[in-house]
């Protein structure tokens, strides 16, 4: 818990920045602060990565930085900035002692988070291009409805409806299907292969085992295997339609 004295009058936006003993920012929170005291959480967890999702994400959620793992034990220096002014104090995190791990463990297991985690935000770029052209495609299809070409329409509707259905197939290769109920293992999804890695990692607090160097492979390899096609279907199939779409413009209003 981060408590600090404001002298305000009225509520205002307070950024705190957090920074290790090289001088590197490791995490940045944004909080509304009163008059008086204020107390603001943080959990000792570094800068995370967004996780991809199937819809677009909202400005709101863009605005706040998403918590990663653990910070090292250490000295850290946090600055407060309120319009131009700024102030700092320093901490030190400490482990728990009760938990028998080196530092050099501590630091081996925040490099395989950090390889998972890249991963990740790979798989959200990926997924965020998905989401905009799932939006486009509905804008050009309103559209198209203005298209008095009977034949031209038609050929229209039939490509976006192709290009839906095929990132429908993409979705379920990364999320699985949607919708189901009850227990249902997806084993073949990304999604799947990226909770493998989480769950090896969550119940080994030590230096990375081998079991969790092999599953970090796997997910690599889904991973790559995942974005290949994504990024085929957006260069090929979406490429074609873009192509298609210059060569028959639609009409913007109707007449």
């Amino acid at each position: 818990m981060i408590s600090h004295y404001f002298n305000l009058k009225k509520i205002e936006k307070v950024k705190i920045e957090i920074y290790n003993a090289d001088g590197k920012l490791v995490r940045t929170l944004k909080r509304d602060y009163h008059d008086g005291l204020n107390r603001t959480h943080w959990g000792l967890e570094s800068k995370g990565v967004f996780y991809p999702q199937r819809e677009e994400r909202s400005e709101k959620a863009l605005k706040t930085e998403p918590g990663g793992v653990g910070v090292l034990p250490g000295k850290y220096k946090l600055v407060f900035t309120l319009g131009e002014n700024k102030d700092s104090t320093e901490i030190e995190v400490q482990f728990d002692p009760r938990v028998d791990i080196t530092l050099e463990d501590l630091k081996l297991l925040n490099v395989y988070y950090g390889k998972g985690a890249a991963l990740i935000s790979a798989m959200d770029s990926a997924t965020i291009r998905l989401n905009k052209i799932q939006t486009n495609l509905k804008t050009i299809s309103a559209l198209a409805k203005n298209i008095e070409n009977d034949s031209l329409q038609k050929d229209y509707n039939k490509r976006i409806k192709t290009l839906n259905d095929s990132i429908y197939q993409l979705e379920i290769m990364v999320f699985g299907k949607k919708d189901v109920k009850g227990y249902f293992d997806q084993p073949e999804t990304w999604n799947y292969a990226m909770g493998e890695v989480w769950s090896y990692a969550w119940l080994n607090k030590g230096r990375p085992t081998q079991n969790q160097e092999i599953v970090l492979k796997e997910f690599e390899a889904t991973t790559a295997k995942a974005l290949n096609k994504i990024n085929t279907f957006i260069a090929e199939d979406w490429g074609a339609f873009h192509t298609f779409v210059n060569e028959n413009p639609i009409p913007m209003f109707e007449e």
